[in-house]
Parts: C-alpha cells; sequence; structure tokens
C-alpha cells in the first residue's frame, strides 16, 4: 500500500517538478529510513544479512537521483518560500 502512496507522490512530482522539492524530501527521508530500521533488525539478530539485498534495489540505488534532484530543484523551492 506504502509503494502505490508513494507512486501518487511521486507522480506528483512529475507532473510538476518546479514544485515538488517537499514532496521528493519526504521520499529520501523513506529511503533513509527504511535501510536505517534494516541495519536495526540485522545487527538485533531479528532479520537476516541476506536481506541487506532488498535495501540496496529498493532504497540504496535511489539516494543519487533523488539528491540530485533535490540539489536541482532547491533554489526554485527557495525562491518560492521567499515571495521573490
Amino acid at each position: 500500500m506504502v509503494v502505490g502512496l508513494y507512486g501518487l507522490v511521486y507522480f506528483e512530482v512529475a507532473r510538476a517538478p518546479e514544485k515538488g522539492w517537499p514532496l521528493a524530501a519526504v521520499g529520501l527521508l523513506g529511503k533513509l529510513l527504511g535501510p536505517a530500521g534494516l541495519l536495526y533488525l540485522v545487527l538485533s539478530g531479528i532479520w537476516l544479512l541476506a536481506t541487506v539485498v532488498l535495501v540496496l534495489t529498493n532504497d540504496i540505488i535511489w539516494w543519487a537521483p533523488f539528491a540530485l534532484y533535490l540539489r536541482d530543484s532547491w533554489p526554485a523551492f527557495w525562491r518560492e518560500i521567499k515571495g521573490t
């Protein structure tokens, strides 16, 4: 269900990329918190180390694209906040 909801959010970012900074920031936060949670579970022995491959393909691979988009869209977002 969460993946579907994120899909709607990403659609909105794609529809209006100049206004997508806050939504993409939430997306990146999710991509950062997922691996943090998995790290906790693996270190606690609750999940196997083999599950790290899930985080590599679902989260970590997206860090660079999200970071690049956020860097590039920051000036427009900041101008909108300042009202200039």
